[in-house]
């Protein structure tokens, strides 16, 4: 047997996750991170799922189907979409900011699964990134980020220095590279 939510299920439980999201923005604004963590986990708890019922609820009201089960980015994105993209977005610069950056990728990446081309979501991937080592992966997704947003400067700022960094971080490993193999090899004539 089956059990699908009720419309009133799905709305409360929505409009429970978005107070729970508000109370996480206030405790963001007030520097309590920790707290702000746990508001929009919680949150997460009470809309996932819903995207799918909420989904269903409006393919059934306008006689549609979605496309397939592999097919989430083929169905319409509803209102619990949105709020998930926003929690993840929001729990990944809150891991940036507490030097968490696997944790800030994976929050990122999340947001993107829900919407590709979420601005923010890889803008906080690419600063992940960047603190876990990964430059160069880094630097490629600024550059399609501002190419997407040439008007953005936080992008642009970001690309900059990443592109600055990454230049002298060759010349210097260059510069070792040298110093390590500086007369290591000899070509003197007089010895075998």
């Amino acid at each position: 047997m089956r059990f699908t939510m009720s419309e009133s299920t799905a709305e409360d439980k929505l409009k429970i996750a978005l107070e729970k999201k508000d109370l996480g923005n206030a405790a963001f604004k007030s520097g309590q991170y920790r707290d702000a963590l746990r508001l929009y986990h919680e949150a997460i708890f009470y809309v996932q799922g819903l995207e799918k019922s909420l989904t269903s609820a409006m393919e059934s009201s306008t006689g549609t189907t979605a496309a397939g089960p592999g097919d989430e980015k083929k169905r319409p994105r509803t209102e619990a979409d949105m709020l998930l993209v926003a929690l993840y977005n929001n729990m990944s610069v809150i891991h940036l900011k507490l030097a968490n950056w696997k944790r800030a990728l994976e929050s990122a990446e999340k947001a993107l699964s829900k919407d590709e081309g979420n601005a923010k979501a890889a803008f906080r991937k690419a600063q992940a990134q960047i603190h876990l080592g990964e430059r160069l992966k880094a630097i490629k997704l600024l550059e399609e980020l501002n190419k997407a947003h040439p008007n953005d400067p936080d992008i642009a700022r970001e690309l900059y220095v990443q592109r600055r960094d990454e230049e002298q971080s060759e010349v210097q490993h260059e510069k070792a590279f040298k110093e390590a193999w500086k007369g290591k090899f000899s070509f003197n004539r007089d010895k075998p």
